[in-house]
């Protein structure tokens, strides 16, 4: 999460925005670690694998392999076939979500501090992110 909060949520040089952070299969299962404990303390009941492989493969023509040790695999709507991990933020011409094997669920790729309640939970990450420079080398980065 510090990492992230470094890079910001964006960055702007010469008035043209740009991502600061570049997402990671470690951000990914982060973000889904922290989802999956969402979901189940608001009561969704995870499907079994059957029935969940299922409802993927009839909704997204893609067949779930619960034997692989891969906990998420990739939807793009964009390029269906593609079943390459990427780790994108969705945008208007790349719309992509991740399956979680690990808890059967969709989600999108979040950076943590979008999903997590950070500053209540830790708050000592607060002074962390106020004291980070809000520009660097003629770029400004957005909290």
């Amino acid at each position: 999460m510090k990492k992230q909060l470094e890079a910001g949520y964006a960055a702007e040089k010469d008035e043209t925005d740009y991502p600061n952070y570049d997402l990671t299969e470690e951000d990914l299962n982060a973000s889904n670690a922290i989802l999956k404990g969402y979901l189940t303390s608001n009561g969704y009941k995870s499907p079994a694998n059957e029935e969940f492989g299922k409802r993927i493969e009839s909704i997204f023509n893609r067949k779930l392999d619960f034997s692989s040790d891969k906990k998420t695999v990739i939807v793009s709507f964009t390029s269906p076939c593609e079943k390459e991990m990427k780790f994108l933020k969705n945008k208007d011409l790349d719309y992509v979500n991740y399956i979680s094997k690990d808890g059967n669920f969709l989600s999108e790729l979040f950076f943590i501090p979008e999903i997590l309640e950070y500053q209540k939970m830790f708050p000592e990450i607060v002074t962390f992110e106020n004291d980070l420079p809000e520009e660097t080398n003629e770029i400004k980065i957005y909290k």
